[in-house]
């Protein structure tokens, strides 16, 4: 999927399944996602150790740390979708999934 903004943003994101069998969901750019703009770029996937931030203040890539979770937020995403709830998802998870939203954010603007 690509999606372009008019403001020149954009996204780059491959969330297929067409990986081969043998490697399965161990695929190091499995469910992976680019979103640039005129300050930067940052990239993702489902197994990343951070977000990488390419921006326009450094030559060098910064690696955004995430947050560590012993929930299964995939699944979790399919039980509210399938049975109207989820069980590991709280308020203190939306906030912490906001407050790592708007990190990502701050280092961009």
């Amino acid at each position: 999927m690509m999606l372009g903004l008019g403001n020149g943003a954009g996204v780059i994101a491959d969330v297929s399944y067409a990986v081969p069998n043998a490697i399965g969901f161990g695929f190091p750019y499995y469910w992976n996602y680019q979103v640039w703009g005129t300050k930067g770029i940052i990239s993702f996937s489902a197994h990343s150790k951070g977000v990488e931030l390419y921006s326009d203040q450094s030559n060098k890539v910064e690696i955004i740390k995430g947050i560590e979770t012993d929930n299964d937020y995939l699944k979790d995403f399919v039980s509210e979708i399938k049975f109207g709830t989820a069980k590991n998802i709280n308020g203190s998870d939306v906030f912490m999934s906001t407050r790592a939203t708007l990190t990502v954010q701050e280092k961009v603007l």
